[in-house]
């Protein structure tokens, strides 16, 4: 069976170690694990005589597999001898394994979400740009390379200053032995199926994406507009309800979106209970956009006003359908996006279940 605790055992080493050496580790756990009880099982069979009630049955070699696992070591302090490091520095053991796993998600996405929130706040500024040109060849704007320098090092500060947090919440963590294992064999993590397995790489981007997304609303949220050929940006969106009654609910739903990844990344896997938090957690999401979109005012009534002059009337029942509610269509493809989400993480928890 996939989830015997032989398995279970190998999943709970090889999920703190990285993804390339993953595959080459169980397969020699699974060699290991695999001879020593059978060793076992041939001694204990050697020493069984005619005057016990049974023979040695499946129940005794489940009871030599645990045998074989404690003589292992926890999960954790398996991984670290494979992963290494750690021994004697200031973060060890297995806070050392879940500190390479927090700064193997978090610094990507402290990273790109830095670079994204600098670039964004660089074009929000509206900069003039100086070109450079030599001879009839016109080489790339000077701001170009400026803005791209302030947007490295913004990435580079914000990654320090994250690997310093990181570092130092996992001190403390270490300091104050506070217990991070997996715990008794009994409570080993099931052997996710494939198809309900958290993907990293798409964890990583939805993280990013919401951070972005969010930083934009709160901070930037002058910068979804246009120009209607007058020079002038018009704001799509009511910035002065964005900023001041509205910033609790935007920045809530952010807490909530990128939250219930984090937690789904934890796991590792589409259990019932990930699903049942991640269905609630959409729930909220549909409930919080519609406060946030729902009201007319929040719609900044020059941008439709504009609009509608350059599109005149031939594009009537546009305007008064379409283009004037931008808030309603965003409300509908972020609650198909939810649902979407909600239809594919159900399917997932019950192919892991039926696994």
């Amino acid at each position: 069976m996939k989830n015997n605790l032989k398995n279970r055992y190998i999943y709970a080493v090889t999920r703190h170690l990285p993804a390339k050496m993953q595959k080459d580790v169980e397969r020699e756990l699974d060699s290991l694990i695999t001879e020593m009880a059978e060793e076992r099982l041939a001694g204990s069979t050697a020493d069984w005589n005619s005057n016990d009630p049974q023979p040695k049955t499946t129940t005794h070699s489940e009871e030599i597999i645990k045998d074989v696992l404690a003589e292992l070591g926890s999960p954790e302090e398996l991984a670290l001898k494979y992963n290494g490091g750690g021994q004697t520095a200031l973060i060890s053991g297995v806070y050392f394994l879940m500190y390479k796993r927090v700064l193997r998600v978090a610094l990507p996405i402290v990273a790109a979400v830095s670079a994204i929130l600098a670039a964004v706040g660089i074009f929000a500024g509206f900069g003039s740009e100086i070109n450079i040109v030599i001879g009839n060849i016109h080489l790339l704007p000077l701001d170009f390379f400026v803005n791209l320098l302030n947007i490295l090092a913004n990435s580079f500060s914000a990654v320090a200053q994250a690997f310093m947090i990181i570092t130092f919440i996992f001190a403390i963590l270490d300091y104050g032995k506070v217990n991070l294992k997996d715990g008794e064999l009994s409570e080993l993590p099931n052997v996710p199926e494939e198809d309900s397995r958290v993907s990293l790489p798409g964890a990583i981007a939805e993280i990013v994406f919401t951070i972005a997304g969010v930083a934009v609303f709160l901070m930037f949220p002058h910068f979804i507009g246009g120009s209607f050929g007058d020079g002038v940006w018009i704001p799509v969106f009511n910035v002065e309800l964005l900023q001041g009654e509205l910033w609790f609910h935007i920045l809530a739903w952010g807490v909530v979106s990128v939250g219930v990844i984090f937690y789904q990344l934890a796991v590792g896997q589409y259990t019932m209970k990930v699903v049942t938090v991640s269905v609630a957690s959409n729930i909220i999401l549909a409930a919080l956009t519609v406060m946030i979109l729902g009201s007319s005012s929040i719609v900044n009534p020059e941008f439709a006003s504009h609009l509608a002059d350059i599109l005149g009337e031939s594009f009537y029942w546009a305007i008064e359908h379409i283009i004037s509610r931008p808030n309603q269509i965003l409300i509908a493809v972020i609650c198909i996006g939810l649902l979407i989400d909600t239809i594919e993480v159900v399917y997932k928890g019950f192919q892991g279940r039926r696994g």
